[in-house]
């Protein structure tokens, strides 16, 4: 059983306790719970709400289910490690998707998308999302209209949304970019502290930045672990086991992108393993490595 405190309103701290006993599944209604915590606390737009987790949280879904937490409005705080003022609490929750069969056609489960200003999401692991983009004619491909980033999506007005110490792993897309997190277009997103391990998709497996980062407001990826994340599209396509940057189409943003402090270990790809970039527009992108370890 799924318990919360009332739901009160724009603003305010919201515990939700898993209360299963210690296995973590919940049903679909539970996870929709969830959804009305976030969509609660974030309700006052201009006044951050937090969501506080206790426990794992493991949603198993039927095959044509859509499984993921959305941040669509509102300053919200997603925290499954807590402190400072939540009291206490330390580790991680676990945000899982499974579906019944992985590989059916109709599986399609990204775990979190976030499309508006400021979510912050700390301490949680985030796993085993499957999705297909245009799998067997099957399109529209994902959930949200967003067609990449299985675990973690933060589209186009997702402008500053920051993740912390995030172990985002074992997450699966077929046919797209970003198994683990994918950045369409939005700025000023920072990615701290967070391991990013065993991803697969065709390219970007770990992280996916597609036209992100104004001249200001770089996207930014400091101390972070990406390992064992695998590009497995054949030939030229199949670039950047842990990290793809691209422009994507005509027209759309260049990228600003600063990569510091990060250990990038035994990522594949057909071409750069750690890295690939697809820069095809005469476009002012900027990528800029420092302080990092690459070991294939």
């Amino acid at each position: 059983a799924m318990a919360a405190t009332a739901l009160p309103g724009p603003g305010a701290v919201i515990s939700w306790d898993n209360g299963d006993g210690g296995n973590g599944t919940i049903s679909s209604a539970g996870w929709n719970d969830i959804q009305a915590a976030i969509t609660n606390a974030s309700a006052g737009l201009s006044t951050r709400g937090t969501v506080k987790l206790s426990g794992d949280f493991k949603r198993t879904l039927n095959d044509t289910a859509v499984g993921s937490l959305k941040i669509t409005n509102g300053v919200i705080t997603l925290s499954g490690g807590w402190d400072s003022g939540f009291t206490a609490q330390a580790g991680r929750s676990v945000l899982d998707v499974t579906g019944t069969n992985p590989d059916d056609a109709n599986n399609r489960f990204r775990v979190l998308y976030i499309n508006y200003t400021n979510a912050l999401l700390d301490s949680l692991v985030v796993s085993n999302s499957v999705e297909r983009y245009n799998y067997n004619g099957n399109n529209p491909p994902i959930q949200d209209s967003a067609s990449s980033g299985a675990g973690i999506c933060i589209d186009a007005s997702g402008d500053q949304a920051t993740l912390t110490n995030l172990v985002v792993v074992k997450n699966y897309i077929n046919g797209s970019a970003g198994a683990g997190i994918s950045i369409l277009q939005a700025d000023g997103v920072r990615i701290t502290h967070c391991q990013i391990v065993s991803n697969s998709a065709d390219q970007g497996a770990g992280l996916y930045i597609a036209g992100s980062g104004s001249a200001s407001v770089p996207v930014v990826v400091e101390d972070c672990d990406f390992t064992g994340n695998s590009a497995t599209a054949a030939g030229a396509s199949g670039m950047g086991g842990a990290l793809f940057a691209e422009e994507v189409y005509a027209g759309s943003k260049p990228f600003n992108i600063v990569v510091a402090n990060c250990r990038l270990t035994g990522n594949t790809a057909y071409s750069g393993g750690a890295m690939g970039v697809n820069h095809q527009y005469a476009y002012a992108d900027s990528l800029t490595f420092f302080g990092c370890l690459v070991v294939s």
